[in-house]
């Protein structure tokens, strides 16, 4: 599956794999973008016009893309925010060195960047991909963190994270598995094998255009 024209499209449509709490914010920008969408949900749009917002880059100059941003505020804390930044992998590629530099310069621009509030708003920026390889595996398990927690910033209120797919899948299952007990819905599948070829048909029925021929 290609990761931008299919898999990236699919996931914007389907974003409670992430968590129901987040609003879907804005895909495929430069942090620019981002930038602005910042202002506009935490209600500082009248501040500053488009044109006056320059462009977000690296220290090494250069101008920065993302996938997907998520964002939400917190309960009981209406002048709260949490953006989540999602940086997409292709499924065959195994996640390395290279790959957490970029997440990490995603996050060092806006760390660095005084428009970006960090007072009242938490950063969290999430490298998403299928494997990874032996270095990024050690990077992502520190001592002091959480595994997959790579990089946090002084404050704390910017944050790295390496995840799989794996792992997303299992929260999204515990989260059902808690919804359905919670809720006493009743099973719509009988069996492992019978959900996995439940998920199959929902996307075959929903995104046959955007799936890889074998697939769809």
């Amino acid at each position: 599956m290609k990761e931008r024209t299919q898999f990236q499209n699919i996931l914007t449509e389907e974003l409670w794999v992430f968590g129901e709490q987040y609003a879907f914010g804005c895909s495929e920008k430069t942090l620019r973008n981002v930038l602005l969408a910042h202002i506009n949900y935490i209600g500082r749009n009248k501040l500053v016009g488009d044109d006056e917002v320059g462009e977000v880059t690296d220290d090494k100059g250069k101008t920065r893309r993302f996938d997907i941003m998520l964002h939400r505020t917190y309960s009981g804390l209406p002048s709260h925010f949490n953006h989540l930044i999602i940086e997409l992998k292709r499924p065959s590629l195994t996640i390395g060195q290279n790959e957490l530099n970029q997440i990490s310069g995603y996050a060092y621009a806006v760390s660095r960047d005084d428009r970006f509030d960090k007072e009242k708003t938490r950063w969290d920026f999430v490298l998403l991909g299928t494997k990874l390889d032996s270095y990024a595996e050690e990077k992502t398990n520190p001592s002091d963190r959480l595994p997959g927690h790579y990089e946090t910033s002084q404050n704390g209120k910017v944050n790295v994270y390496v995840k799989t797919w794996a792992s997303i899948i299992q929260d999204a299952r515990w989260r059902y598995q808690f919804y359905k007990e919670k809720m006493r819905l009743e099973s719509f599948e009988s069996g492992d094998n019978e959900e996995q070829d439940t998920g199959l048909s929902y996307l075959q029925k929903k995104y046959s255009a955007l799936l890889p021929p074998d697939v769809a």
